[in-house]
This record gives structure tokens, C-alpha cells and sequence, in this order.
């Protein structure tokens, strides 16, 4: 059963970059199978080549909006839906992908870093993936500092995760609302932009 959908996510992936599929959304949530190689073929070049071929752009995908919540997806799949295969990626969700809060923020900080990274990305979930205290912070600080992290960011969700419990947390979301009053950052239930 396993290998069937991930198969069929596949050729879903498959389809998204071709003349005759202009995929605006797409959802492989809950797909445990799913990981870094599906990520991978999305962004693929021969995806994104088709997907130019339709009139999506020089070598882009006309997604807006990905879930890939519940996948298996490491950091290392960051750099690829950051990069310019997906150029109008507006709401990205990442729910409950465990493997993204696996060791430190390298990874996922690395993939926030750059000028064109994620360019127009508005919504991004980042809801119980195991981040930690170190991760939180850092993801925090970069996108309250200069550099125009995620310029487009308009809504963070953190919710879920363990750092948001660490003494001081709080007072760091205040600081980035502070430094960028157009975000709104969820970490607690019933949470909304002012408090």
C-alpha cells in the first residue's frame, strides 16, 4: 500500500511540470514515505523544464501552495523548494515533518539564507517538527535581521514545538514583531499578531 502512494505521488510530482497540468496546489500530506527524493523530482529540472514549456517560466513550476506535511523530509529538501523551480510559491506547509527538527538549524537556516530564497513565500507552517530551543532562536533572529530573510513572510506558524516552551521564548517572538510589525508569528493556540 506504501509503495502504491508513494508512486502515485510521484507521477503527481511527474504531471505537476507538464504542458498539459498547471498545478496551482498540491498536498502530499500525511505520505510518511515521502521524503527528500519527491522534493527532489519536483524540483527536478525535466519537471521544471516542462513546466517552462507551459508557459510557468524559465525553468519554474506554477505552484503557490505545497503541503508536504507528515513527509519525511530532511533540511536538505529546504534549498530545492526555496530555490527558483518554484519562484511563486506563496504558502509553504511543513507540519509535523519531524525530520526538519532533527539535529541543529544548519540546515534549515541555510536554506532561509540568500537573497532569491524563498522570494515570495507568505505562509510558512512550521508547526510541531521537533525544533528546539537553539533552532526557534536562530530561525527568529534571522528573519528579524537584516538581510531580507523572506521578505514576502507574512504569517509563521511554531506552534508544537519543543523550544517554544524555553524561558525567554516569548519575549523573542515580541522582539521580532517588533523589528517586522507585518508578520504575524503563531506558537500558541489562539495565538494572532498582537499577543
Amino acid at each position: 500500500m506504501a509503495r502504491r502512494r508513494v508512486a502515485l505521488a510521484h507521477a503527481l510530482v511527474r504531471a505537476a511540470g507538464t504542458s498539459t497540468c498547471r498545478l496551482a496546489s498540491l498536498s502530499l500530506e500525511g505520505n510518511r514515505a515521502l521524503g527528500d527524493a519527491t522534493v527532489a523530482a519536483l524540483c527536478s529540472p525535466r519537471a521544471t523544464d516542462s513546466g517552462a514549456a507551459a508557459g510557468g517560466g524559465s525553468g519554474a513550476l506554477a505552484l503557490e501552495r505545497l503541503d508536504l506535511s507528515g513527509t519525511a523530509i530532511t533540511p536538505a529538501s529546504l534549498p530545492l523548494l526555496g530555490g527558483p523551480a518554484l519562484p511563486r510559491l506563496r504558502h509553504l506547509a511543513l507540519l509535523g515533518c519531524a525530520a526538519l527538527g532533527a539535529g541543529d538549524a544548519a540546515g534549515l537556516l541555510a536554506a532561509l539564507r540568500g537573497t532569491a530564497a524563498f522570494g515570495s513565500l507568505r505562509e510558512l507552517v512550521l508547526v510541531g517538527c521537533g525544533l528546539g530551543e537553539g533552532a526557534l532562536h536562530a530561525l527568529l533572529e534571522v528573519l528579524g535581521g537584516e538581510g531580507g530573510v523572506l521578505p514576502e513572510l507574512e504569517s509563521l506558524e511554531v506552534g508544537g514545538n519543543p523550544g517554544c516552551q524555553a524561558e525567554g521564548f516569548h519575549e523573542r517572538v515580541e522582539a521580532l514583531r517588533a523589528r517586522r510589525p507585518g508578520l504575524a508569528v503563531h506558537w500558541r493556540v489562539a495565538d494572532n499578531a498582537q499577543g
